[in-house]
């Protein structure tokens, strides 16, 4: 859920960024609804974990995950990757036709515009798909925490950020 609410804050921003074009926020939502679908699908496809023991659980212990839940967790993250891709690659787009303003530089303008943000996480869920594949049986997905961390932290910054800088008057 949190991320669905994270991607709609993306899609808000890149709809800001591309000056409010209603084709564009067509093709993001529409976008974005194929990536629910599609990992909905791929975790409600499993045929169920096997039972893990209350030792595990206690001990804090990341539960092994099979080969074939791996698969399927995995293809839920692509999917959370390829969206990410989709909103970098747009942001990028935009940063780059707008070039230099005045004295910022183009890293200021990515920065500004989210383009860093979206990159990192790409490259977080990519490591995290990777884990999935090549980890040991109670390793894999491990870096989902990380994963979801950066998610939940980065956005909701800059929000803190906006509302920081609003000054309020005394009624």
């Amino acid at each position: 859920m949190a991320q669905v609410i994270v991607g709609i804050l993306l899609i808000m921003r890149t709809y800001a960024l591309y000056d409010r074009s209603l084709r564009v926020l067509l093709f993001i939502c529409s976008c974005g609804l194929a990536v629910i679908i599609f990992g909905t699908w791929s975790v409600a496809s499993g045929h169920g974990t096997k039972a893990i023991d209350s030792y595990t659980l206690q001990a804090g212990c990341i539960p092994p995950v099979s080969v074939v839940d791996a698969t399927r967790l995995a293809k839920a993250w692509i999917g959370t990757l390829m969206f990410d891709i989709l909103i970098f690659g747009m942001t990028m787009f935009k940063s780059w036709r707008r070039g230099h303003r005045g004295d910022r530089s183009l890293l200021y303008i990515l920065n500004r515009d989210g383009a860093l943000y979206f990159g990192t996480m790409a490259a977080v869920v990519l490591v995290n798909i990777i884990s999935f594949h090549v980890s040991p049986e109670y390793q894999r997905g491990f870096t989902t925490i990380l994963a979801n961390m950066l998610v939940h932290f980065k956005p909701f910054k800059r929000l803190l950020i906006v509302f920081d800088t609003i000054e309020f008057q005394a009624p």
